[in-house]
């Protein structure tokens, strides 16, 4: 039954997706035939592609295929015993931003409150977030020219495991139909580093 509830909820997803946004290609077209058409499953192989970076790297690469103005992805872990939340994996256009940034989540309620209610977070215009309190994080984004931002975190078992971002050049970027789709990326990228492959575990327990 538990399987059955998460497969109808996936192809609920499908559906909205596919009525709401009908611009949406998600697969490029290979050929065409008279009855039939062919795609490329953009996917495929993706779990030997190597390193989580370069498995987060080629989803990336797949999500900006649909949409080329999301140009930012970054991953932030989160350390439980330190209460800690670091960049360890961001993707840009124009190089990494903010990797390697870090922040105690007690000092961020943005996100406190995501993770509390696990919701997802849409800002429309970032500069809007100037008249709240300070934050390094978004200074350095506006900086950079981002305008929109989709937070997402990542729980699992109850314990919170990470944040993603997604972040656009474009104000008012972000409609609902794209979240949805994000969404569903978002929980297939989330997968690469919640259940790592036998090498990596093999190379974690090496170094410990």
């Amino acid at each position: 039954m538990y399987v059955r509830q998460r497969l109808s909820a996936l192809v609920y997803t499908l559906e909205y997706i596919a009525c709401a946004s009908k611009r949406m290609p998600l697969f490029r077209k290979e050929f065409v035939m008279s009855h039939e058409t062919f795609y490329q499953d953009p996917y495929a192989g993706l779990a030997d592609q190597g390193s989580l970076q370069t498995r987060l790297a080629h989803l990336y690469h797949c999500l900006r295929e649909q949409f080329a103005s999301i140009e930012r992805f970054s991953v932030a872990l989160y350390d439980e015993d330190n209460d800690t939340l670091a960049n360890m994996y961001s993707f840009d256009e124009t190089g990494p931003v903010l990797k390697g940034y870090e922040a105690k989540l007690w000092e961020v309620q943005s996100l406190q409150d995501l993770v509390t209610t696990g919701n997802i977070r849409v800002v429309h215009d970032m500069r809007q977030l100037r008249t709240d309190v300070p934050s390094e994080h978004t200074d350095t984004l506006l900086a950079q020219g981002f305008r929109s931002s989709v937070t997402m975190p990542v729980i699992n078992h109850g314990k919170l495991r990470g944040v993603m971002f997604l972040n656009s050049r474009k104000a008012d970027y972000f409609t609902e139909p794209m979240v949805v789709y994000c969404t569903l990326w978002a929980h297939l990228a989330a997968n690469q580093f919640l259940h790592p492959t036998e090498e990596e575990l093999a190379q974690g327990a090496s170094s410990n």
